[in-house]
């Protein structure tokens, strides 16, 4: 999976993807185009990210992933206030939820496993997190 976001939370979505050791690679950037530059080269199980990031911002990459027609799904994690179908709007095609922030872990796994559905990624855990042992058990993010 590919995370997009302020360091802390990519802290936090690392150590949420890895509830089960192994399950995903994580690609972590901080800086839009630089995750631009690796999502033309791999598609990812999953991509998370934010609207609002250096460089190359969330909406104009999610039109560029639509103009690509990338078959993977995109959770959008943001304190933007746009409705979802803003985003399906102007990015029709893509596999995408949206997620406000700050957000219980508890709706994190949810959103991950309808994404996910039918992948089997997310059985083995049924959409509930696990104890973590890497981060604190802050039900949300600021």
């Amino acid at each position: 999976g590919f995370a997009l976001d302020e360091p802390l939370a990519l802290r936090l979505y690392e150590d949420l993807l890895n509830v089960e050791p192994g399950l995903f690679q994580i690609q972590k950037f901080t800086d839009g185009d630089e995750a631009w530059a690796e999502l033309t080269k791999v598609d990812p199980d999953i991509l998370i990210t934010d609207i609002i990031h250096p460089g190359l911002d969330g909406q104009e990459m999610l039109k560029l992933l639509a103009a690509e027609k990338v078959t993977y799904p995109i959770l959008v994690v943001t304190g933007d206030c746009q409705p979802l179908d803003f985003y399906r709007s102007c990015c029709p095609g893509l596999k995408l939820t949206t997620m406000g922030k700050p957000f219980r872990i508890q709706t994190f796994y949810q959103q991950l496993s309808v994404l996910l559905q039918g992948c089997g990624v997310f059985s083995a855990i049924g959409g509930q997190p696990r104890p973590l042992s890497r981060i604190s058990e802050t039900p949300s993010l600021a």
